[in-house]
């Protein structure tokens, strides 16, 4: 359900600047139901980066998409997931906890806000004991989710200073996932943190952007959380536990021909076989090792 929550979501938010976009339950409401997830942790601190991505490369020019990022950090864990997600899964559980309606109502209520639209699609919780990471990595017709240890990223350390949001911070550069970083960490925040992967510099990471500026971290808030909010991960019905390369390939492979990924799972209907192109949709991760 959860998978197709988020794909009607993504249909519904591209005709957000043609009309505002209603959904009728007709006489059979879908009843409400909470989100499918795995809670880790609580988060104490709440980090938002601004967060910016070219993960398709059309006719040779990035396709840019923007969202927002959160970094929730805990005793045990921390995680990084889409702000607007987290969102989007607060006001699901509050629907159902609350009584305040259908999944249809949900869905008015949610799809007609801008700001709702997501791009960032690589959440993660990371075990601060172990240091092993547990990642999440979707289609449209499945989820995988796999465990690896947190990466040992070699960081160099530079004396170049620069103010964000008034917070003195340091350069550092790295090279990670087949991408060179340039980074800039607080001091003043004593925590090794930063989102996704990014770790293991003596302060907060408060941005990190590629070389070629396809993907882009930069902090836009940090707050205490009065009450804790949950780390965690979607667990929606079906979910593959696999291993990351295999999970990379999945996807990869997804993108390189979605018409016949969705015709060999069954997805399409014969007659929609037959309309059907075939095509791939561009594909730029973050990680291109």
């Amino acid at each position: 359900m959860k998978r197709c929550l988020f794909t009607l979501i993504a249909f519904f938010c591209l005709l957000l600047t043609s009309a505002q976009v209603r959904v009728d339950a007709g006489s059979s409401p879908t009843p409400m139901k909470p989100v499918e997830k795995i809670i880790y942790d609580t988060a104490h601190v709440t980090v938002i980066y601004d967060y910016g991505c070219s993960e398709a490369i059309v006719n040779g020019s990035p396709s840019r998409r923007y969202s927002e990022v959160a970094l929730f950090i805990g005793e045990k864990y921390i995680g990084t997931m889409d702000w607007r997600g987290f969102k989007a899964d607060s006001l699901q559980d509050d629907f159902y906890r609350n009584k305040r309606g259908s999944f249809e109502d949900f869905l008015n209520c949610y799809i007609n806000d801008e700001q709702n639209i997501s791009a960032y699609s690589y959440p993660v919780v990371v075990n601060l004991e172990s240091q092993v990471a547990t990642l999440l990595l979707s289609t449209t017709l499945s989820d995988y989710r796999y465990c690896q240890q947190l990466p040992k990223i070699e960081w160099k350390l530079e004396n170049e200073e620069k103010k964000i949001k008034g917070i003195r911070c340091l350069k550092a550069t790295c090279r990670f996932g087949g991408r060179d970083w340039t980074a800039r960490y607080a001091p003043e925040y004593a925590m090794p943190y930063g989102p996704y992967l990014f770790n293991g510099l003596p302060g907060l990471i408060m941005q990190v952007v590629d070389k070629k500026k396809n993907f882009a971290f930069k902090f836009k808030s940090i707050k205490q959380n009065k009450p804790r909010r949950y780390i965690y991960l979607r667990n929606a019905v079906g979910t593959i536990e696999t291993t990351r390369e295999k999970a990379r390939d999945a996807v990869r492979n997804y993108n390189k021909d979605p018409h016949g990924a969705q015709i060999s799972a069954g997805a399409m209907s014969k007659s929609a076989q037959l309309a059907s192109i075939k095509y791939s949709k561009p594909y730029n991760p973050i990680e291109l090792e």
